[in-house]
């Protein structure tokens, strides 16, 4: 949310914004060097101010008593017109307070890289908001299929907050259990043909939410919609005209970037059936893909878009 290099004046070579490292020292006599340039240095009490160019890797850091640190490899990306926060430690032996070096008479700072008027600095403008956040925000839009199970293809919808995943889907079942016949002692009584959908939810970790490949641990419940298209009858109800179980899943999502956010995923997941296929618990053994839709293994895959 620091917006100190992005209303900075100073500009590259090509024109961009520069990114900001607010180093705390214990006082201002480090320099700096970068491998692609350093665009301008502020000194200020307890911190110095280096705008570097984007995509800068590696800095090194000077100080005429305890030495140099040469080609720091920075561990994050630059990016233009964001702010950092870094801090240089002093190890204890390595401080010669004994000894104290006085402040150069006349400071050299690097001038930025620039046609317009050097930038006449001020506090105040360095102070207006907290480094920026490192938790992101993520959208996910996905669609795919899903075997085994409610097989069909599936629409997806989620929001990740940091490495925390929510996420909800829909399948569109295509698969049929045709001419399902309910008796009751040995009199017929009804007939049916059914078929699926499912919704579920999701909640999950992105144990590496930066990386190319990810792999996202998922817990969540399903609703299972089963709806029987009555074929035949011969009683006063439809007993069993629909069902909807509830399942918990357990799985895991495996994700492999192909773009900037466009990502293949495979999702894994076993589910577990926590409620009754119907309210006299005849239904799954009516037919045992019936009894699939509500428990066992399946699993879906497709692309997803992450933004």
């Amino acid at each position: 949310m620091d917006m100190t290099a992005a209303t900075s004046d100073i500009k590259d070579l090509r024109g961009l914004k520069p990114a900001l490292i607010r180093f705390t020292v214990r006082d201002t006599l480090f320099s700096f060097s970068a491998n692609n340039g350093i665009l301008g240095v502020k000194r200020e009490v307890g911190e110095i101010l280096l705008f570097i160019p984007d995509g800068t890797k590696r800095i090194t850091v000077r100080h005429p008593s305890l030495g140099t640190l040469r080609d720091y490899v920075l561990p994050l990306p630059i990016k233009a017109k964001r702010t950092y926060d870094a801090e240089i430690a002093i190890q204890k032996e390595g401080w010669h307070e004994d000894k104290p070096v006085e402040e150069p008479a006349k400071e050299t700072v690097e001038q930025p890289v620039s046609n317009e008027e050097p930038q006449s600095w001020d506090a105040s403008t360095f102070y207006s908001t907290e480094s920026e956040s490192s938790v992101k925000t993520k959208f996910l839009l996905g669609g795919g299929y899903q075997a085994m199970g409610v097989a069909g293809p599936t629409a997806l919808l989620g929001l990740e907050i940091g490495c925390f995943h929510i996420s909800a889907d829909y399948t569109f079942g295509l698969e049929k259990v045709e001419g399902v016949a309910i008796y009751y002692g040995d009199t017929f009584g009804e007939a049916y043909d059914y078929s699926v959908s499912r919704f579920s939810a999701r909640l999950g970790i992105n144990t590496s939410p930066n990386s190319a490949f990810q792999f996202v641990p998922q817990i969540g419940a399903s609703f299972n919609i089963i709806n029987g298209d009555k074929i035949a009858k011969n009683s006063s109800k439809d007993k069993f005209s629909k069902s909807n179980p509830i399942s918990l899943s357990v799985g895991a999502s495996f994700r492999l970037r192909l773009a900037k956010s466009l990502y293949l995923y495979a999702t894994p997941q076993y589910d577990i059936s926590i409620s009754p296929d119907d309210t006299y618990k005849v239904l799954k053994d009516a037919d045992n893909k019936i009894k699939g839709w509500g428990e066992g293994f399946c699993i879906s895959a497709g692309l997803l878009l992450r933004l």
